[in-house]
């Protein structure tokens, strides 16, 4: 019989242990998986201790938050969060508010100003009435006789003055009016826009929303201005 050198003795022993150890592996396996299904026949597995043992250890919960790096004391509790979400919607309803009364000061005082306006017209309009009556008078049937052709020339020439002047103060109050609506507007898209501004540092309502309600209040103060025209 050849004698074996010394390496393959060695190579002989390794593979012999390394038999043996997957034998025994198999082997160990083979009994845990028998293990299993008997106690999957028997209606489950049991617990090796009873649960009032691993109550001891108590919630596993801030253990484990514990061992987080930096980690605060308390987690967030959703009474902060809540909070957090009824003040956004108090300054957002303040907000709203805020541009309600900016809008109806400015809708108070572009009726003053128009109000006064044509009140200042009116008043012009009797005087200047009364004036064209009282001078148009000479022209009735039984005095209009005794006026030459001159007289009633200048008349005429004085009733149309008049005119003139009403026509004037007409485009006048135009101009007033005028004036009075771009305040109006100016003073309203200030607001508008401020509140817009307000609410987007709030977040209480998305970007969309916001915009939708900015379309809806810019469209309904233009309706304002066009009822007033009327």
């Amino acid at each position: 019989m050849e004698e074996l050198t010394i390496g393959q003795k060695l190579l002989t022993a390794v593979q012999s242990s390394e038999h043996a150890r997957q034998e025994r592996y198999s082997s160990t396996l083979a009994a845990k998986m028998k293990e299993a299904r008997d106690k999957l026949q028997n209606g489950g597995a049991k617990p090796k201790h009873p649960a009032s043992h691993l109550s001891a250890f108590g919630s596993p919960e801030p253990q484990v938050h514990r061992l987080l790096p930096d980690a605060p004391d308390e987690q967030p509790r959703m009474t902060g969060i809540r909070s957090m979400l009824v003040s956004k919607e108090h300054r957002h309803e303040a907000a709203w508010q805020q541009y309600q009364a900016s809008k109806e000061l400015a809708k108070q005082q572009h009726q003053h100003t128009s109000a006064a306006a044509a009140a200042t017209l009116t008043g012009h309009l009797k005087n200047v009435a009364a004036d064209i009556e009282r001078e148009m008078s000479v022209l009735a049937e039984d005095r209009v006789m005794v006026l030459d052709e001159l007289q009633i020339q200048q008349v005429w020439d004085s009733v149309a003055q008049r005119c003139a002047t009403t026509a004037s103060w007409i485009d006048a109050l135009g101009a007033e009016l005028h004036a009075a609506e771009v305040e109006l507007l100016r003073s309203c898209r200030a607001a508008l826009q401020s509140m817009v501004s307000g609410m987007c540092e709030i977040a209480h309502l998305d970007e969309g929303r916001l915009q939708r309600l900015m379309q809806q209040e810019a469209m309904a103060l233009n309706m304002e201005v066009l009822d007033n025209r009327q």
